[in-house]
């Protein structure tokens, strides 16, 4: 290998010289030909595999020949497929290559990842092991997706679920089983769809993959979020539509002729393990049509449009209200409001949830907020004093921003992992604002409304080595060896 390279090194380094100016490497990168032949081989036969995988995908993924604008003779090919996968050795052919450490971190290089370019990268983008919380992130796609993913630190596919109705969003239980709610209706299959985040079904499925446990709701609308209750029996978030009288009094929204007359609102049910509601809380009956006004720029179809339900210490109920912009705490006992904050503060935010030091941490989206450019923000506010006594912020802050979805989780380190829902992007960063650990959604879902692919995650969660859900688990990557030499580029 050594005497063919030696003897064709005048053309080597022309391809060498065409790559490196064409991906702007400077000699602070600098590479070698030698003692390369191992290691090159797989890199050429993962590059091919990558290509050929991309052509039946669909996706633009031209040779090296025609990327460099040159047809070199036929003898000229292996040196070409030889010095890019030199090259490939540094991990910087980001389109060949879906997982690169060395793509600059977003917030030391916000102008990177400002605007959504179909050339960047997926995967894993930056891992700082020393700061970061090791653990495994469960990632689903938002809409079109039949799979759960456990992704590890280096991020690569330790373990996955699958499920025929689809896995929209779900979270681990303390035994290792997975609850999830399902796709939304289909077109043409005669179930009603009312709006964003309506799933067909809440799912448990055991740690291989077999259902034990599921629920479908005979009349009501099951969507977004859902809570196990430590006496087995589960909280689920339902629509139904409202008394009429009641929909004509609530203010707010723009109007169209496709209204309806009744407008849904939010139900929260506790079901037990046999489907049987054992309590029931509905949110209008507790909401005031001068306080909660719809925001001008949203629809009348539902009043609240409730995206998170979970728990607080207490055993009270911690929500959020999209159209609103609302998050509360409901008395479980009185089903009162103990606390309502929001409307001029946050803006169509998600994932409310309850911190140790009696804060509540929530995504501020940010779409239509007043007297400034959309950009998303994660916030702690204190329910006692309304005052917010942490931030974090893009930058600049136009850098960061998801129109819908998303969540933030606080971690045992004291680090926050950040779903960025609608590009896909999960990020964890430090107290101080630095990106320790950043990961791109890699697995596509179907369009909506005709439009490209999505690979949108509603929410994300991270798991250490030592939660419950993961002892005694088999987490080796290698078990997916095929799936990460595809999205992981091992």
């Amino acid at each position: 290998m050594r005497r063919w390279v030696t003897g064709k090194r005048p053309l080597v380094e022309t391809a060498f010289a065409q790559l490196q100016g064409f991906f702007r490497l400077g000699p602070d990168r600098p590479h070698t030909l030698e003692g390369l032949q191992p290691r090159l081989e797989a890199k050429v036969a993962r590059h091919n595999f990558c290509i050929g995988l991309n052509r039946q995908l669909g996706r633009p993924n031209p040779s090296f020949a025609d990327l460099l604008g040159w047809q070199p003779p036929g003898y000229f090919t292996p040196i070409v497929q030889f010095a890019a996968a030199a090259l490939a050795k540094s991990r910087c052919i980001r389109y060949l290559i879906p997982h690169t450490r060395h793509t600059p971190n977003s917030a030391q290089h916000p102008e990177a990842f400002m605007g959504w370019s179909s050339h960047h990268p997926t995967g894993l983008i930056h891992y700082n092991p020393q700061h970061s919380y090791r653990g495994y992130t469960l990632v689903a796609t938002n809409r079109g997706g039949n799979y759960a993913n456990l992704v590890d630190p280096e991020g690569r596919v330790c373990h996955r679920w699958y499920h025929p109705e689809g896995i929209t969003y779900g979270y681990l239980l303390p035994n290792g089983n997975l609850l999830f709610r399902s796709q939304p209706p289909r077109p043409g299959s005669g179930e009603t769809e009312i709006g964003g985040g309506q799933s067909r079904s809440l799912i448990e499925l055991s740690w291989d993959g077999s259902v034990v446990w599921e629920y479908r709701s005979p009349e009501l609308y099951l969507h977004h979020d859902f809570e196990r209750l430590p006496n087995g029996n589960t909280l689920i978030l339902l629509w139904t539509p409202m008394p009429a009288d009641l929909t004509a009094q609530v203010q707010g929204g723009f109007r169209t002729d496709k209204d309806p007359e009744q407008m849904y609102g939010d139900v929260v049910q506790e079901i037990t393990p046999e489907g049987a509601v054992v309590w029931q809380w509905n949110s209008w009956e507790f909401l005031d049509v001068t306080e909660d006004i719809i925001c001008p720029l949203e629809g009348r179809k539902e009043w609240t449009h409730q995206n998170a339900l979970n728990v607080t210490p207490e055993g009270d109920l911690l929500v959020s209200y999209r159209q609103t912009s609302t998050v509360g705490i409901v008395d479980k006992g009185s089903g009162a409001f103990r606390w309502k904050w929001g409307p001029g503060q946050v803006f169509h935010q998600h994932h409310p949830t309850w911190l140790n030091n009696g804060r509540v941490m929530l995504f501020d989206n940010g779409c239509h907020r007043r007297g400034a450019p959309s950009h998303s923000r994660i916030i702690e506010v204190d329910p006692e004093t309304n005052e917010i006594g942490w931030e974090y912020q893009g930058t600049p802050n136009i850098s960061f921003f998801s129109y819908n979805i998303s969540s933030a989780e606080r971690l045992p380190n004291g680090n926050t992992l950040i779903c960025e829902g609608a590009p896909g992007r999960i990020f964890e960063v430090t107290p101080g604002g630095e990106i320790v650990w950043e990961y791109i959604n890699p697995f596509f879902g179907e369009s909506v409304n005709g439009g490209a692919p999505l690979n949108g995650v509603f929410r994300a969660h991270r798991y250490g080595p030592d939660h419950p859900a993961l002892r005694h688990k088999d987490l080796d990557p290698a078990r997916h060896a095929n799936l990460n030499r595809l999205y992981a580029g091992d």
